[in-house]
């Protein structure tokens, strides 16, 4: 009979430890992952924006690399625990994605200054494409 007891205390103290360990140890998500998604065939009525589009996305995402380089050294992590990219699908349409590994801590809270830092970037993007809206949407 105290076998049988000793066996099943090691199980439930191993139950209990596996619980506690498993919300200690992972207390926010395997990562944080968010895009913006522009749904419009701006560019598609106006090829002639194609390839500067494309250049200009080139640049930002150049530029991402950098800051995201400088950033990590600035604070001590890994350069892979963020990345930042702006994807053209061609017509118009655009998605901008923003991921964390929330590796740590650290790097979880660092996510809302990594995000601020990035979004400069996005500026000639953004500019670019308010000036196709601004042509195409004219009154």
């Amino acid at each position: 009979m105290k076998p049988l007891i000793f066996r099943l205390s090691l199980v439930a103290i191993g139950v209990a430890l596996g619980l506690y360990l498993s919300t200690w140890y992972q207390r926010y998500p395997a990562y944080s992952h968010g895009s913006v998604t522009h749904f419009c065939s701006c560019i598609e009525e106006n090829p002639e924006y194609q390839n500067e589009v494309l250049d200009i996305t080139y640049q930002i995402n150049a530029a991402i690399d950098q800051k995201t380089i400088a950033f990590a050294s600035e604070h001590g992590i890994s350069a892979t625990d963020f990345r930042a990219r702006i994807i053209p699908h061609g017509n118009g349409n655009y998605e901008k994605v923003l991921w964390c590994s929330n590796r740590t801590d650290k790097v979880y809270e660092l996510l809302p200054a990594y995000g601020e830092l990035i979004q400069e970037c996005f500026q000639p993007h953004d500019a670019f494409m308010e000036k196709i809206h601004a042509e195409k949407f004219q009154y």
